[in-house]
């Protein structure tokens, strides 16, 4: 298998996410209505279980195919419990609703990357990067009101692509703290105390 391929793929994923998650703004200037809450829950569940598919193509050995796709999987059956208590609770407070769905998105941004690094590194370092993602995940929250004031300033207009431009800015904002947390997770890995080992592309 070429070693670009695994990142190609994961390209692809990530280009499905974003326009997953422009899909329902997308809709709403169009004058379609939102979009159905079991298609965008099931279309989430489908990426998530092709992105377990790919942890277990990129694994280094038949070993890590299973273990790896075991903990990319483990974000379905959270997404699941998320969404059904997102349709069913009763929440007092706004705020009650933000700590869920960050809590949510901060675990399973935690888990895209350490199966990632289940699948392909090599020493035993490397999960100490995670806490860079949580740590990331702590500021975002905390400035969350002045981001999308910002975004706000930066892609004024209610038109359909100053929505589009908003929300790809909010996933940018979501997404790439995940990838740069892989690449530290693989700095750490190279560089670590068994980087002798880990000098594969990814």
């Amino acid at each position: 298998m070429p070693d670009s391929l695994p990142l190609v793929l994961l390209g692809v994923l990530l280009l499905a996410d974003l326009v997953l998650y422009l899909a329902p703004g997308w809709l709403a200037t169009q004058g379609r209505g939102p979009m159905p809450e079991n298609l965008g829950i099931s279309l989430t569940v489908v990426l998530m279980l092709l992105f377990s598919g790919l942890v277990a193509l990129a694994a280094r050995t038949p070993g890590r195919r299973l273990a790896a796709a075991l903990v990319a999987g483990s974000m379905v059956p959270v997404q699941i419990a998320l969404d059904i208590v997102l349709r069913t609770a009763d929440f007092t407070s706004v705020r009650d609703l933000e700590v869920l769905m960050a809590g949510g998105a901060t675990f399973i941004a935690v888990v895209q990357v350490a199966a990632w690094g289940v699948a392909r590194r090599e020493g035993r370092v490397w999960p100490v990067g995670l806490v860079a993602l949580v740590a990331v995940a702590v500021v975002q929250w905390v400035v969350r009101f002045d981001v999308g004031h910002l975004v706000t300033d930066l892609v004024p207009g209610d038109g359909t692509g100053a929505l589009l431009g908003a929300w790809a800015i909010f996933w940018a904002w979501f997404t790439v703290p995940v990838l740069l947390t892989g690449v530290l997770c693989f700095l750490i890995d190279r560089h670590g105390p068994r980087g002798r080992v880990a000098g594969h592309p990814y």
